[in-house]
């Protein structure tokens, strides 16, 4: 199992180089976050996921969120989707499972995983399985992610 995270400011294409990374692999799966602009401002974050194209709505920015989930957890100025990571954690378990899938992609790891929340059960379920993991993380967050999932010498790309 190896261990890679993608690293770097808000806004400095981390996103893109899992994408990268997605297109040099065979055998990989996952989701990455897409954000939504409504003019200059942050509106919403779609899960997308690698390999159906298939996205969940996963937050909204307090401005434009009008009671849109059934089921929300507050962090900072978004909404999030618990339903969502729900449905989400469900496909990541499944790749845990799945043999043909070598390497499991999850972007924006960071606060709610390290208190627990998001896709942190997910998380763990993937490490367990062994199989090779890249995820993204803010560098504001880098230390605590790796403290907290106890990542022996990942591989970090800036």
């Amino acid at each position: 199992m190896n261990i890679t995270i993608v690293t770097g400011t808000i806004n400095s294409f981390k996103t893109q180089r899992l994408l990268k990374i997605a297109k040099q692999q065979t055998h990989v799966d996952g989701y990455i976050a897409i954000k939504t602009m409504q003019e200059n401002n942050v509106h919403s974050y779609y899960a997308l996921r690698l390999k159906t194209h298939t996205t969940e709505l996963l937050a909204m920015h307090e401005n434009f969120y009008r009671n849109h989930f059934n089921n929300t957890l507050k962090h900072g100025p978004y909404y999030f989707n618990v339903d969502a990571f729900k449905t989400i954690e469900q496909v990541l378990v499944s790749l845990s499972n799945n043999d043909q899938i070598k390497t499991v992609i999850i972007d924006e790891i960071g606060q709610l995983e390290v208190q627990n929340k998001g896709f942190h059960h997910a998380l763990q379920t993937v490490i367990k399985s062994h199989k090779n993991i890249v995820i993204s993380v803010s560098k504001k967050h880098l230390k605590k992610v790796i403290n907290h999932y106890q990542f022996d010498n990942p591989k970090i790309i800036e």
